[in-house]
């Protein structure tokens, strides 16, 4: 399961956290299962949760969004980038992935790897251009957002791009063993792959670094539906996230 990706600002918007459970007992009882919305400007992705009973037994968290102008990026499942200098010779920082995932019940569990389950997330881009201005004169260049494969890319003094969002996976390894995200679950994502962070806005409110799941420059561009992905920069909005549960009596 996926958290739902985040909206961004200037910054790109952190992915949502995923969550690999592998050969977990389940309670009986009503089960509810949400799937997180991607979040517009400025919010952060929504949760995806199974409960049972009115429990919560698994809960992957929404992405963090991208940091405004002078602002850090926000922490999530995957953190949002840093936002943007103007004029300001402050550096800013990327969100962190947060550590308040549920997994069978147990709480505050961030990114980690157990003989039975995997959890990923990563931060956010850092903001660390000294000089207060972009190349293009406008805003400096903020950070990528986290994606579950790495972690957003920092946007460094000279660079005359914005930073590139973190990338996607298309597998977890549990135990020793490959699990395929397509072949194992059916997942489509883009080719399997889920969880891209968006780029950073390049100060134009036209382009942004590279999309880390589609490769998309472009500051409107809609990650895939059921990816959990971050929007790139410049108010975009994040994908929906997606719960898959494979069962046998």
């Amino acid at each position: 399961m996926i958290g739902g990706g985040a909206g961004a600002s200037r910054g790109g918007a952190g992915a949502g956290a995923c969550i690999v459970a592998i050969n977990q007992t389940l309670p009986s009882g009503s089960y509810v299962v949400s799937v997180g919305n991607g979040g517009g400007e400025y919010t952060n992705g929504g949760d995806s949760s199974i409960s049972v009973g009115g429990t919560i037994r698994y809960l992957a968290k929404g992405g963090g969004t991208g940091g405004d102008v002078g602002v850090n990026g926000v922490s999530g499942g995957c953190g949002g980038g840093a936002g943007a200098l103007n004029q300001s010779t402050k550096n800013f920082d990327g969100g962190i992935a947060v550590a308040t995932n549920i997994v069978n019940g147990i709480p505050s569990i961030g990114p980690s790897e157990t003989s039975t389950y995997a959890v990923y997330g990563n931060r956010g881009g850092h903001q660390r251009d000294t000089t207060g201005t972009s190349p293009t004169g406008y805003y400096a260049h903020p950070g990528g957002g986290g994606g579950i494969g790495s972690a957003g890319h920092d946007n460094i003094e000279g660079n005359p791009n914005a930073g590139k969002g973190g990338k996607g996976k298309n597998e977890a390894i549990i135990n020793g063993k490959t699990y395929n995200f397509k072949s194992h679950f059916k997942v489509d994502g883009v080719d399997g792959f889920i969880g891209g962070g968006g780029g950073g806005d390049n100060g134009e409110a036209k382009y942004t670094g590279a999309h880390g799941l589609t490769g998309s420059t472009l500051y409107n561009h809609q990650p895939p539906a059921n990816t959990g992905s971050g929007a790139n920069g410049a108010f975009g909005s994040g994908s929906s996230g997606i719960v898959i549960i494979r069962y046998r009596a």
